[in-house]
């Protein structure tokens, strides 16, 4: 994934969200669940994900899966739905994912 640090066009961050600009360390991309899991821990600790965020930022196909995976090993995460524009210029509800705390279980 390249280092770009500006957001798709149409792209509406909510207040505060402005991390979501921040890519991480492109070299722990793979498309193994695993990594995935990692990616979406990785970024949560830094504050809130969205459903866009995860796909088009993480690479991650799935959020949903990858949270459920991380709260069945143990990590408080909340979801919370909020309406969001798509880089497409639609609105949408997605699911908003917050780490409540750092987790006691690692992957």
């Amino acid at each position: 994934m390249a280092a770009n640090k500006t957001a798709p066009a149409g792209w509406t961050p909510a207040r505060g969200d402005d991390h979501i600009r921040e890519p991480l360390d492109s070299t722990a991309h793979t498309t193994s669940t695993e990594a995935q899991r990692g990616r979406m821990l990785a970024a949560l600790k830094r504050g809130p994900v969205d459903t866009y965020h995860a796909r088009q930022r993480l690479d991650i196909a799935h959020p949903a899966g990858r949270v459920r995976e991380l709260r069945r090993a143990g990590h408080d995460i909340t979801t919370q739905m909020q309406e969001r524009t798509s880089p497409a210029g639609e609105r949408h509800r997605v699911g908003v994912y917050r780490l409540a705390d750092q987790g006691r279980t690692s992957l």
